[in-house]
């Protein structure tokens, strides 16, 4: 009786764990998949063809690497699990900063290849024969972008269906003018090279006004940096010293230092969300 009621209850506890771990397993397989899918387009957009279980494999072998030492050297939990859960978002935070910056080059490129498109529409080349020898000349992700374009429309994807795909992969306010004026010409008629030429005028006033705005808040930016990091660079220093460091290592091993630092994470955070939001101004 006693062994059956212990097959019993081995069983229902393996029924349980079954029906607890699958969904779990399940929920991560599917998590995986999502992150795989969305790092995969990423790269893509980025043009950098590289293998992203190789990249996930290494960013895992890196965080479990300094996450040991880190440990070794400070003998505190709490503080080692705070930079593994940084670390954790460092590959996406890096590849968000890759695409930041394509993007901005792009904008950079736009209004003298919008110009020279519009020269030689001008001299009666046609727009997809001017988009090509302009791309050419410029280089850069300008070029990828307009020739992955002019692609597209060799293989028989459709003008708009192109344009569409051109401005989904930079995603910016300046490409969305330029693929609606050229949606627009096209429909309408009109004189494009003319369009593209004031397009180009316009684009450029735009992203002088955006440098002359930057420079004027680059001071409010700077005081967000240092207001962020002053804290943590004081509390490094206190760390060392000879006189602080027994009290200053207890906001590490003890459980209201933790809160302490949670606390002061979270005000310093929240102060430089504000910061960025009034120096952040949009043209």
């Amino acid at each position: 009786m006693v062994l059956l009621i212990s097959a019993l209850f081995s069983i229902l506890i393996g029924i349980l764990v079954f029906l607890i771990v699958s969904p779990v397993a399940d929920g991560a397989n599917n998590a995986k998949n999502m992150f795989v899918n969305k790092t995969q387009t990423t790269l893509g957009d980025l043009f950098l063809f590289i293998d992203i279980e190789k990249i996930i494999l290494l960013s895992i072998s890196l965080i479990l690497l300094v996450s040991l030492v880190l440990f070794i050297a400070t003998r505190s939990f709490f503080l080692t699990l705070v930079i593994a859960v940084v670390l954790v978002f460092v590959p996406t935070l890096l590849l968000k900063l890759l695409k930041k910056r394509r993007k901005n080059t792009i904008i950079q490129q736009l209004p003298d290849f919008l110009l020279n498109v519009s020269s030689a529409m001008s001299v009666g080349m046609g727009l997809n024969q001017a988009i090509e020898l302009t791309s050419n000349e410029e280089g850069g992700p300008i070029k990828q972008e307009f020739d992955l374009f002019l692609n597209e429309l060799r293989l028989g994807v459709s003008y708009d269906e192109s344009l569409d795909n051109l401005n989904q992969r930079v995603d910016s306010i300046e490409m969305e003018l330029v693929v609606s004026a050229m949606k627009i010409s096209r429909e309408v008629g009109g004189n494009l090279s003319a369009v593209l030429k004031r397009l180009s005028t316009t684009l450029r006033t735009k992203i002088e006004m955006e440098g002359k705005i930057k420079t004027l808040t680059a001071q409010g930016r700077m005081q967000g940096i240092v207001m962020v990091c002053l804290p943590i660079f004081i509390g490094i220093v206190l760390c060392f010293m000879e006189d602080t460091a027994p009290y200053m290592i207890q906001i590490f091993t003890i459980w209201y230092g933790w809160l302490t630092l949670a606390f002061l994470f979270c005000m310093l955070g929240i102060g430089y969300f504000f910061i960025r939001k009034i120096v952040n101004i949009d043209v």
